[in-house]
């Protein structure tokens, strides 16, 4: 038999179905080949080796096995299914495990969980394993409001303000508001005394399992006189460092499953490995990131000003660039003027400067200027609740804006349309002449202007 499930085993030596799959192997009871791992980091070096894997079987009792490690497998397109008694408490399948099998489970359940959720290798084609496992079942979840800004825009007052604002609403929603700056303050401004659980403890949390929306309520901070739960940030600096990618993503969708409202605040720290060519700055920087790709809008806080409105631009920019519909951007200039004229102003070097020409982008929303806040140290110092004529038409527009563009969709994993001879797979049959008139009319369909046409590779 040419196709086989290459099936590497984690588990504690003693495990019965550790040795049985060996001797169905080496007996040929079950059509796999069987790799014998005894710790996480053992499992974690092969697979970073480029064995191509089927699945791989964990003991549910064993240490270390977590979302990071279940999230590395499926990145060889090998599919993770864990050995539990009907006592395991946690939530497997929340993590990506495909399936979970008893204790003392037969072959013939061994291959017909490997057939339903794994791909053998074919010895012969040497094709790489992929996993066929079909999309979780679709969760509704909170809107998501980033807001970020350059240092002293008042990034972290307009946050406030605007979960404090959704949560005085005559419904009464549940308003969570996240501290996810690299400094965080919203300690210091909320005065809550303690400096934990925060934002690394939700993170370590959902690293091995999925928490309940009252587990996840437990670890935020309620805020009486402003109507909203707050979740601290990092302590330190290090804390980034042990909050893993995968964990992270987990702990935002944890927030917006047990909540009404998420609002983030956030640094705009967006380059990732393109950019920078350091994968370690890429996972530094990964809450910016998704907040970026998955939030329903984002607040941009600016001053204004020509540095203000410099930078208020160059974020708006950097936003579009990572693929966020300038639709759901949202500029805000802090401390504005009282002068109409000036606003108008401003308003209009802010359309100018963000739109590029020759392009169809869709319309940047309007600017939103608020005023100067009267006595903010004092308000932040005694941790007071904001003035309504602050927060109101910030929370006014975001409503207003999520009725009218609704949620945003995750189209990372929808497939995309790709034309006839992309690939290069049916030109290998083809003459160099149906080749170029195959080009010429890719090229007729699409047209490039600006692009300098170089006759040998064209024709080629």
């Amino acid at each position: 038999m040419s196709d086989r499930f290459v099936v590497l085993g984690l588990a504690r030596s003693r495990c019965q179905w550790f040795s049985d799959l060996a001797s169905w192997s080496s007996h040929a009871v079950a059509p796999i080949d069987y790799i014998k791992c005894l710790t996480p980091g053992e499992a974690q070096a092969l697979i970073g080796s480029g064995r191509r894997l089927s699945a791989v079987l964990v003991d549910a009792a064993i240490s270390g096995v977590d979302r990071e490690f279940i999230a590395l497998v499926a990145s060889i397109g090998a599919t993770t299914i864990v050995v539990a008694d009907t006592s395991a408490s946690r939530d497997w399948e929340s993590l990506g495990c495909s399936a979970i099998l008893r204790s003392d489970f037969t072959p013939a359940e061994l291959v017909e969980a490997l057939s339903r959720h794994a791909v053998p290798v074919d010895r012969s084609t040497r094709r790489a394993t992929r996993s066929n496992v079909g999309p979780s079942p679709a969760t509704t979840l909170a809107p998501l409001i980033g807001v970020a800004g350059a240092g002293g825009t008042g990034a972290s007052t307009v946050a406030i303000a605007l979960a404090q604002e959704l949560g005085r609403d005559s419904s009464a929603p549940m308003v969570a508001l996240a501290d996810g700056a690299r400094i965080a303050d919203m300690a210091m401004y909320h005065d809550v005394g303690d400096v934990l659980p925060g934002l690394p403890e939700l993170v370590e949390a959902h690293r091995v399992d999925q928490l309940d929306p009252d587990e996840v309520r437990r670890l935020l901070f309620p805020i009486q006189n402003r109507s909203y739960h707050l979740l601290l940030g990092q302590r330190r600096s290090r804390d980034a460092a042990a909050m893993r990618p995968h964990s992270i993503l987990a702990a935002v969708e944890g927030l917006r499953r047990s909540f009404d409202f998420v609002v983030l605040d956030h640094d705009p720290d967006l380059d990732g490995e393109a950019e920078t060519g350091s994968i370690d700055i890429e996972e530094r920087h990964t809450l910016s990131r998704s907040t970026a790709k998955t939030a329903d809008l984002i607040l941009l806080v600016g001053r204004p000003g020509a540095k203000g409105v410099h930078d208020l631009i160059r974020l708006i920019d950097r936003y579009s660039d990572l693929g966020v519909p300038r639709e759901r951007l949202v500029p805000i200039v802090n401390h504005a003027p009282k002068n109409p004229a000036q606003r108008m102003a401003t308003a209009r070097v802010i359309a100018e400067l963000s739109s590029s020409p020759g392009t169809q982008d869709s319309a940047l929303v309007a600017p939103l200027f608020l005023r100067s806040l009267r006595r903010v140290e004092e308000l932040h110092r005694s941790a007071a609740p904001l003035p309504e004529t602050f927060g109101k038409p910030v929370a006014h527009l975001s409503r207003k804006l999520l009725l009218e563009r609704g949620p945003r969709r995750n189209t990372a994993n929808e497939p995309v349309r790709v034309q006839e001879g992309e690939l290069g797979l049916q030109d290998r049959h083809l003459g160099a002449g149906n080749r170029s008139a195959r080009a010429a009319q890719r090229t007729a369909d699409n047209p490039t202007p600006h692009r300098r046409s170089n006759s040998r590779r064209d024709v080629a």
